[in-house]
């Protein structure tokens, strides 16, 4: 799963570095498949940039997108980059005299060249944290809890000088579900689902002439959505096989996945607790509005759920067997409640 950063910042900092990177690379006459470049949640290793030959991916921390860290955010783009180059020639890179030798051609600031550089952290990003936790919290259900925080906030916000709508605020987490050509009406119920559960945006959006499912919001939104997006589909594979294997020939798949996943979507209406509901709406909702405000020209658009199915009896069988489908729970901060199947 590739969680990235998305905000006005990261996609404004990804065309400056691409065109650091074909500036230098033209420069140096070195010939090379331009890798992709996106920020990310890195630093829990102590890493804050690193090159994926695999993907021809590189990836930096989004820390190096905060005030003040402009010089090294390049000079660590221009290390991964090196890392690329000496891949492309040798098939491996490390930190040796050769790779070194790259850092120079390339114009690497001098002590970038080393295998890990520390983030610089200002008080007033710490302090910037510090309020987005507080709205979050404003955003309980529990009216109390919700003012409280919301008064801390905007004390905080008055003190040093940080608008509701600073640029550091806006900023999403997105991880690709799957991607492929047409998405059928049981896929777009599962969406429904997550959405439900985790109060993520998902998406679908047109990449390399197929459409992606992409969700946005927090890091463990998505990371929820795709667990459970994956969840779902696998579930809904193995209860198919498990009625197949009745020796049930006429029984038709999308048939008897619609009846699963509508049957799944009315359980999750009724047992869906309403404030949890109500805060999970809210948190939609911000998603949304960041999601209009980091990309300015997109509009959110969204279809009807329909489908048409000619067996009966293999929907009935498909709502029969999301009985024995545990439904996953998304429980706010601490992550995802365990998922498992009935047995």
């Amino acid at each position: 799963m590739e969680i990235r950063t998305v905000s006005r910042k990261a996609l404004s900092e990804v065309k400056r570095l691409s065109a650091i990177m074909e500036e230098r690379l033209r420069r140096t006459d070195i010939q090379l498949l331009l890798p992709r470049i996106i920020f990310a949640p890195t630093d829990k290793d102590g890493r804050i940039g690193y090159f994926d030959p695999e993907q021809n991916l590189i990836v930096l921390d989004d820390n190096l997108l905060k005030e003040g860290m402009e010089g090294d955010e390049e000079a660590t783009f221009l290390h991964e980059l090196a890392h690329a180059v000496d891949f492309s020639r040798r098939g491996y890179s490390q930190h040796d005299h050769l790779f070194h030798q790259i850092c120079s051609t390339l114009g690497v600031p001098d002590g970038f060249e080393k295998a890990k550089v520390r983030l610089k952290n200002g008080e007033k990003e710490k302090v910037r944290e510090k309020v987005r936790k507080l709205i979050r919290l404003s955003e309980s259900p529990f009216e109390n809890e919700s003012m409280s925080a919301l008064k801390a906030a905007q004390r905080l916000m008055a003190e040093y000088g940080i608008k509701e709508d600073d640029e550091e605020d806006i900023r999403l987490y997105s991880a690709e579900l799957e991607r492929k050509g047409k998405f059928y009406f049981h896929e777009k119920m599962f969406i429904s689902i997550i959405t439900k559960l985790s109060g993520a945006l998902i998406l679908r959006e047109k990449r390399d002439d197929k459409i992606a499912l992409v969700a946005y919001g927090s890091i463990e939104q998505v990371e929820f959505s795709y667990e459970t997006y994956l969840f779902l589909n696998d579930a809904l594979r193995e209860a198919f096989r498990k009625e197949k294997r009745k020796n049930d020939k006429d029984l038709d798949f999308f048939s008897f996945s619609a009846g699963l996943s509508s049957r799944l979507y009315e359980r999750i209406e009724k047992e869906n607790d309403e404030k949890i509901s109500k805060a999970l709406v809210l948190s939609y909702n911000d998603n949304s509005r960041r999601f209009k405000n980091i990309f300015t020209s997109s509009r959110i658009t969204g279809r009807r759920n329909t489908t048409s199915f000619y067996s009966r009896s293999s929907f009935d069988k498909g709502v029969a067997a999301s009985r024995n489908i545990v439904i996953p729970k998304q429980r706010g901060k601490t992550g995802i409640k365990k998922i498992e199947h009935k047995e």
